[in-house]
């Protein structure tokens, strides 16, 4: 078995997981967020809340990922600094990137009242 056999099997793994993430028969109980005015279903990622502290004080750190199918999406897609709002609370969109088959978007987005000049939370290997 080549050196790298384990490893193109996690790969695979983890690829097939996010392309069955959202299938047919999920639609009406997965999670929603409402971009542009209309509301689309979507699969939570990693969601974080806190506080940072910046130049002027303590600034909100909501962070929050959602994975959308792009087939579910109208053909102008989300754009950095464009708003959603996911369970209540608005957020804005700080990056936006498809999976290599461009079937998924992976939207990261953070809290809108986030001052500037504050450095993101450094991500841990958990």
């Amino acid at each position: 078995m080549p050196i790298l056999g384990n490893d193109m099997d996690r790969v695979l793994a983890e690829l097939q997981r996010m392309n069955s993430a959202v299938s047919e028969d999920d639609v009406g109980v997965l999670p929603t967020f409402i971009w542009d005015g209309a509301e689309y279903n979507c699969t939570r990622g990693p969601n974080t809340k806190g506080n940072l502290w910046g130049a002027g004080g303590f600034t909100g750190d909501n962070n929050l990922t959602i994975y959308v199918r792009v087939l579910d999406l109208p053909p102008t897609l989300p754009q950095p600094d464009q708003f959603i709002t996911f369970e209540g609370e608005e957020y804005r969109i700080d990056t936006v990137s498809k999976s290599s088959d461009g079937a998924m978007l992976t939207i990261v987005c953070n809290d809108p009242d986030r001052a500037a000049g504050t450095v993101k939370r450094a991500m841990r290997d958990m």
